[in-house]
C-alpha cells in the first residue's frame, strides 16, 4: 500500500502528527503522483464508525481497507483524513492493473521548515 496525501501540505502534516524522532525527517522527499478520476473509489465518511478519526487506530477502517486492497475494485481509495477534517488522503494499490496509468513525477528534495521540527 502507498499512501499519498492530496497536497504536499497534506501529506506533511501526516507525517507531523505520527512523528516520533525529528530526525527521521530529513529522509523525506516529494513525488508527484497523478490519476484519473475514475480510477477512485470514495469512502464514504457517514460509513464510518462514530470514533473512526480518534488517534487510536479503529480496526473497523483497517478492515475495511484491507478488503478494498484484497478486492483489486480500484487502483486508488480515497479516504477522510483523520488530522484535518475535510481533507483527504489517497490509498494507492500497487498491485492493480491500472497501475500503468499513473502519471508519476521525477522524486525531489523536501524539507520541513525548522520551526516544525525544533
Amino acid at each position: 500500500m502507498v499512501y499519498l496525501g492530496s497536497s504536499l501540505a497534506q501529506a506533511g502534516f501526516e507525517l507531523v502528527v505520527h512523528l516520533e524522532k525529528s530526525h527521521v525527517l530529513s529522509a523525506f522527499r516529494q513525488l508527484k503522483v497523478s490519476f484519473d478520476d475514475r480510477c477512485i473509489v470514495e469512502v464514504d465518511l457517514k460509513s464510518l464508525p462514530n470514533g473512526w478519526e480518534a488517534p487510536a487506530i479503529d480496526p473497523v477502517t483497517q478492515i475495511l481497507g484491507d478488503a478494498w486492497a484484497a478486492g483489486s475494485e480500484s487502483l486508488i481509495l480515497k479516504v477522510p483524513s483523520a488530522t484535518i477534517y475535510g481533507e483527504f488522503n489517497y490509498l494507492l494499490n500497487p498491485t492493480h492493473p491500472d497501475m500503468t496509468t499513473l502519471k508519476i513525477g521525477p522524486i525531489l528534495p523536501f524539507a520541513f521548515d525548522p520551526r516544525i521540527v525544533e
